[in-house]
């Protein structure tokens, strides 16, 4: 059974075109399929006109809400970044480079050096000096 979007929604961290459509997920105690808030049952005639592509697959959100989240994640990185004090020695490793926990505490996201690495590629104190000046 499948569901069609009435209006534009966002739902589950992804936004839904009007005439978008995705397999039920909602059922009633007794195992009736039920549209979800901004979309409408779908009856099994248009519901065997429609392509395979025009329905959206779950897997295929997983990977958008899997990149989603690594964008998100190296954002809060970035800002993380932007926010280390080049005058504090508790900002920086021994070698110049951004403190893992520092950043991890400022971001709010458990990290890694490559991952900071990855949000900024060769950031290190010397070059928050420069930009600071």
């Amino acid at each position: 059974m499948l569901e069609r979007a009435t209006m534009y929604t966002v739902q589950y961290g992804r936004g839904w075109k009007r005439g978008e459509m995705r397999p039920v997920s909602n059922f009633d105690d007794e195992g009736r399929p039920e549209a979800s808030p901004h979309f409408e049952l779908v009856g099994e005639e248009d519901a065997a006109k429609a392509s395979p592509r025009d329905i959206h697959n779950p897997e295929e959100q997983k990977q958008v809400e899997h990149d989603r989240a690594q964008v998100d994640r190296l954002g809060a990185i970035q800002g993380a970044l932007a926010k280390l004090d080049p005058e504090s020695d508790d900002d920086w490793t021994r070698s110049g480079a951004p403190s893992v926990a520092r950043v991890a505490e400022i971001s709010g996201v458990e990290t890694s050096r490559g991952e900071i690495t990855e949000a900024n590629p060769g950031f290190d104190r010397e070059q928050a000096l420069m930009e600071s000046s």
